[in-house]
């Protein structure tokens, strides 16, 4: 082990239960407009025929599995697939589009697996008061038979526990030996595209791997049991796909392979209009595989508390600037709300404003991502 001694923080934020979310979140002054819709003046909507191949070029579309769980009876859904940590048999991630970067728990691989294990340390905090303590260590990585060229920087978690302020975060009778994340895994793949200069290094494995790949979720539907990532999509389906370039994060730390950080939480424009109340909410929106409900962090909210929006509420969903419009899709809030379907909670904001599209946009759209070039995209099905 090397001495280091530092101490970095990582803020996750979540919604209010302890299990529901896994969202890095940074100081950053690159939040939504509450009051109007966002321009298309921070990024550029790219065209079929004129956007990066995303690492496809001549390479082979590769599939991993998706596996699509409910494992608990809150009726959330999972998504976890195979991944290699060194040279150990395959293990299960859980996949989160909503955070940047691998956070092992302890004794799911052998310590000797490790190429490094620092003694720097660093803690990731949860919205709902989730505590992660680890330190930073090296490994190699491989998806789907993808490897990265060399080992990359991991978190190795220590000890898991409350924060002072939510001391009922949830972790009652769990150590960091046998807690799980969000009920499935306990590996977590944060492979988002933004990147903490706290992070100690720990960023998403997807621009490390091999070529850089993009990727693409597709497939999985409400009630169903799977889906896949496809890396390296071919030119011809990254053309079907309706895409935005996602403006470089501000104050972001480059991968450790030298690769931009992008803001994939506060970049893409997008509305939720509740045309019940009239009310419409126009921030900057996160993609997130670990999110089941859509949630709004509101500055309006402050006096008003945590709320969700009560059954019968028409909603319609806008992504995209006005100039270039992306999808649009619209619903109406059931009874009772179910997370995943039709649950929006707004509370609020810790941070500058901005909404989490929730899981139902992955049961909806194929999205493309490109951690190379910064770019994300739907495709209808």
């Amino acid at each position: 082990m090397t001495g280091a001694g530092y101490i970095f923080a990582i803020a996750f934020a979540a919604t209010t239960a302890c299990s529901s979310s896994s969202h890095i979140t940074f100081s950053t002054s690159d939040g939504g407009d509450a009051t109007a819709r966002p321009s298309a003046e921070a990024s550029t909507a790219t065209k079929d025929g004129a956007m990066p191949d995303g690492g496809a070029g001549s390479q082979t579309p590769v599939d991993v599995p998706i596996t699509l769980s409910t494992p608990t009876s809150k009726g959330t859904v999972r998504f976890t697939f195979p991944i290699t940590l060194g040279s150990t048999a395959p293990v299960t991630g859980f996949l989160d589009t909503g955070s940047s970067g691998i956070r092992i728990l302890p004794g799911v691989i052998p310590d000797s697996a490790f190429a490094e294990i620092t003694e720097t340390v660093i803690t990731a905090s949860y919205h709902s008061g989730l505590l992660l303590t680890g330190v930073v260590a090296t490994i190699p990585v491989s998806l789907g038979g993808v490897a990265t060229p060399a080992a990359i920087p991991v978190m190795l978690v220590r000890s898991i526990s409350c924060e002072a302020t939510e001391p009922n975060c949830g972790v009652a009778g769990y150590d960091a030996g046998n807690y799980t994340f969000f009920d499935s895994a306990r590996v977590l793949v944060g492979v988002g595209l933004r990147n903490s200069p706290s992070s100690g290094g720990v960023a998403s494995p997807m621009s490390q791997l091999r070529a850089s790949p993009g990727f693409v979720i597709q497939g999985a539907v409400q009630g169903g049991t799977s889906a896949t990532m496809r890396l390296f999509p071919g030119a011809s389906q990254i053309a079907s796909f309706k895409t935005y370039r996602l403006p470089v994060e501000d104050g972001g730390a480059p991968l450790p392979n030298g690769v931009a950080p992008y803001s994939d939480r506060y970049g893409l424009p997008a509305c939720l209009d509740d045309k019940t109340s009239g009310t419409n909410y126009c921030l900057g929106a996160e993609l997130d595989t670990g999110n089941p409900p859509v949630y709004i962090e509101w500055a309006a909210a402050d006096d008003a508390g945590e709320s969700v929006l009560p059954s019968g509420t028409a909603i319609q969903v806008t992504i995209g600037p006005d100039s270039g419009i992306l999808e649009q899709y619209a619903f109406t809030v059931g009874s009772p709300p179910t997370a995943g379907v039709d649950e929006i909670e707004v509370e609020p904001a810790t941070l500058p404003p901005y909404m989490n599209l929730g899981t139902q946009v992955f049961f909806r759209y194929d999205i493309y991502f490109d951690p190379l070039h910064g770019v994300v995209g739907f495709a209808s099905r």
